[in-house]
């Protein structure tokens, strides 16, 4: 089976997400899992912010 690059790579990114902290911590603490697209719209917001407090 041949897989692209890209998918390759978003594969890698998704799996790295399922073993985020945050989704950790809410699973430990019985509560819904976080999904993908909720972790990556959390990263890219917390990213927004350390930039704007580095500026």
């Amino acid at each position: 089976m041949i897989i692209s690059r890209n998918r390759l790579k978003s594969l890698l990114v998704d799996h790295g997400l399922l073993l985020h902290p945050a989704r950790h911590a809410r699973l430990k603490n019985r509560q819904p899992a976080a999904t993908v697209g909720s972790l990556i719209e959390r990263i890219k917001v917390e990213s927004l912010l350390d930039v704007c407090r580095h500026t």
